[in-house]
């Protein structure tokens, strides 16, 4: 794989992911692609997910030039476990490599990365790559790929976008090669790491899982960068591995952080007049009962954690300045 001297830094974050990730490391052909570090951290599987990747390491005879396993004592989350890998990993004890790393590529554990996809991702970001994006003017901060069902031909995830709720959903059809969106699933997530490090990696407070991917896109194209789809970067996606979609689980997890993406990102107008008449709606017409009682818990933890939450905004902001001012972005 060529990646015109580029390093990319590839992460993948397992939590019970025993019946995908030898699926998973197998199409990330760890020793062929030179170019690339990875990184598998568990977040303290229950399963067997962490003697089947020792299994791989073992059968495969995966050297630590290039690969590096990390077993988390407790389930930090995605968001947690992702900074760790970068912070605490990647920049404190291998600081000679993370010098060299140009990109950061996040690929879930039940993820089947195809042929060239890697480097399809690699080349959303360089001169030109982005094709009708340049004449918008903008780089591009982040780039995902079009996803398919992981056992048959239809696509999944071509983009993401959201309702003035910030109810998200898939685009399901592809709008050319390369193309611009809301924000891409962290299923397959790319992003120049230089920007993940000046934002300080993903906000940790969307614990377990969900919204961390879009808040970070959201503050990407307040850098004034653009969230990019690359079609010929292709991958299969199991899906809701983990926490299995539309469960209890889910629908606590998804609505919690949804509501405190809101509170993050949303104006105060905004707030009133777009995301509340949109909720109201939406739990007239399309919310079902089973979502009712972790739609209350949403709204009074979101409430109870409001102090705290408004303080982040306001550390971001801070932040959002001081970047402005050292001109890195």
């Amino acid at each position: 794989m060529d990646l015109n001297g580029f390093t990319v830094f590839i992460i993948v974050v397992t939590y019970n992911s025993s019946n995908f990730i030898e699926k998973c490391l197998d199409s990330l052909n760890i020793n062929g692609n030179k170019n690339c570090f990875f990184v598998i951290i568990d977040n303290n599987s229950a399963d067997d997910t962490e003697d089947k990747i020792c299994g791989f390491i073992k059968s495969y005879k995966i050297g630590e030039s290039n690969f590096k396993f990390i077993r988390l004592k407790r389930n930090t989350g995605f968001a947690a476990a992702v900074n760790y890998a970068v912070f605490n990993f990647l920049i404190k004890e291998k600081p000679d490599i993370s010098e060299k790393i140009k990109y950061l590529i996040l690929i879930n554990p039940d993820i089947i990365v195809e042929d060239n996809s890697i480097s399809d991702l690699v080349k959303t970001f360089e001169s030109g790559g982005a094709g009708n994006l340049a004449a918008a003017g903008k780089p591009v901060g982040v780039a995902g790929g079009l996803i398919y069902e992981y056992d048959r031909n239809e696509i999944q995830h071509a983009g993401g976008d959201f309702k003035s709720n910030l109810i998200t959903y898939h685009m399901l059809n592809k709008m050319g090669q390369i193309y611009s969106v809301s924000y891409v699933t962290g299923a397959l997530f790319a992003t120049e790491f230089s920007l993940f490090k000046n934002l300080r990696g993903f906000d940790s407070g969307y614990r377990p899982a969900y919204f961390e991917e879009l808040d970070y896109c959201f503050k990407v194209n307040k850098m004034g960068y653009i969230v990019a789809v690359n079609t010929e970067a292709t991958a299969r996606h199991y899906g809701a591995a983990s926490v299995k979609k539309f469960s209890p689980e889910f629908f606590k997890y998804y609505h919690k952080n949804r509501i405190r993406c809101a509170i993050m990102h949303l104006s105060l107008a905004a707030l009133f007049r777009k995301f509340l008449p949109a909720e109201l709606k939406w739990l007239k017409n399309e919310s079902t009962k089973e979502q009712y009682i972790y739609l209350l818990y949403s709204y009074f933890l979101n409430f109870l954690f409001l102090p705290y939450n408004l303080i982040i905004r306001f550390k971001n902001y801070l932040e959002f300045c001081k970047l402005a001012s050292e001109k890195k972005f």
